[in-house]
């Protein structure tokens, strides 16, 4: 089972994916839990936040 602390929602708008929230070292790059051949939206870690990188739309859109 997920919580909601386990989780982050993705920082792309209009995106309700989410991808995992354990701990992530500098630099380093995560995809939201959507199917696709991106694997999701690309996220990279800067060392506070998650900053979203340039890639193929994979999820819906509101």
């Amino acid at each position: 089972m997920v919580t909601p602390h386990s989780r982050q929602p993705c920082a792309t708008k209009n995106c309700f994916a989410t991808f995992s929230a354990e701990s992530a070292h500098d630099g380093e790059v995560r995809h939201c839990n959507r199917a696709g051949p991106d694997g999701g939206h690309p996220h990279r870690w800067d060392g506070s936040t998650w900053q979203v990188l340039t890639g193929k739309m994979q999820h819906d859109r509101a």
